[in-house]
């Protein structure tokens, strides 16, 4: 059974050598017609010939000719000349990530070329075969009285800015939501640098925003606060001094391990269960049990026990004594 090839990847294979140098610095400028044929082969599955004709630039170039325009997120790598055949690597980071090589050899009026592109779909090849037809042009733009170029080109802008649409909405969610990873990821789709950025930040300095970062993890919170250019130390300390005085027991408890402690012992030592309201006990149990899982010897000795004390674990032992009424430790 064979695998046809996808439409999206037959697209970016025929626009994959638009992305030499000598095309994008030749964008604009005046150029002379050329005739390319292309066949594109897919796990043993080959695609008709297509035949078009594009503009390009007048003199030497590297690369065969293409009628779309430089914007398939792939770059070249590894250029080489050796006589009239030129060699090179290539990677996409569109919405299918590629590898691959290619070769050209330029006679004259006409050039051959084979391109190999690896992608999750497996492997692919595009042969093209050149002539120059002659006649005068703009390179990058449509031939005149060629409305399947311009129709191509109007469809790749389309896209690009449906493209952009899709990716403000994802941004902007991931902002709402303060999820990072759209925002610290490097490539082609990442928020890094978009106005939604700017409303991650904010919110990154807000009590629900770095809880929520928090509980995304060390690294992710550590991050966030780089890509804003945010003080972490600073922000934690602000954000803890505003929660102890308005009382916000769950993000002290989450977030604020030195106020947490100063608190635990005003609002827990030697109170028993029944006089606690319910925010102040979970809170209290919570600091607790998180003083247990510090302390080794809780564990061996098991819950019932008395702990016993210890010069260097003082501190531990006394948050224990002072939590045994609510515990029941």
């Amino acid at each position: 059974m064979t695998t046809p090839v996808r439409p999206c990847t037959a697209a970016l294979l025929l626009a994959l050598t638009a992305t030499g140098a000598a095309a994008e610095g030749a964008a604009g400028k005046k150029g002379v017609v050329w005739e390319s044929t292309t066949t594109m082969e897919a796990s043993g599955m080959a695609m008709p010939p297509q035949t078009m004709r594009t503009c390009a630039p007048e003199g030497d170039w590297k690369e065969p000719p293409q009628a779309q325009p430089p914007d398939s997120k792939c770059r070249m790598t590894d250029l080489k000349q050796s006589g009239k055949t030129t060699t090179w690597k290539m990677a996409c980071d569109g919405a299918e990530k590629m590898t691959g090589s290619g070769t050209m050899t330029r006679d004259g009026d006409t050039y051959r070329s084979v391109v190999n592109v690896s992608s999750a779909h497996g492997a692919m090849q595009m042969k093209m075969d050149g002539r120059k037809i002659g006649g005068a042009c703009e390179v990058g733009k449509p031939l005149p009285g060629d409305t399947r170029q311009a129709e191509a080109m109007a469809m790749m802008e389309q896209s690009k800015r449906d493209m952009a649409r899709g990716m403000e909405q994802e941004c902007a969610k991931a902002a709402r939501n303060m999820e990072p990873t759209l925002f610290l990821m490097q490539g082609a789709f990442t928020c890094q640098g978009t106005p939604q950025q700017a409303e991650f930040c904010k919110r990154l300095q807000t009590e629900e925003g770095f809880l929520t970062l928090s509980k995304a993890g060390a690294e992710s919170l550590e991050g966030s606060a780089k890509l804003c250019k945010v003080d972490l130390s600073a922000l934690r300390g602000r954000l803890c001094a505003d929660a102890v005085k308005a009382r916000d027991l769950a993000f002290v408890g989450a977030s604020c391990p030195a106020e947490r402690k100063a608190l635990a012992q005003k609002e827990c030592a030697g109170k028993e269960d029944s006089n606690l309201a319910p925010e102040v006990r979970d809170f209290c149990l919570r600091h607790g049990k998180e003083l247990l899982a510090k302390d080794p010897k809780a564990k061996k000795k098991g819950a019932s026990d008395e702990p016993e004390p210890d010069a260097k674990d003082g501190a531990v032992d006394q948050g224990k004594k002072a939590l045994k009424g609510i515990l029941g430790f």
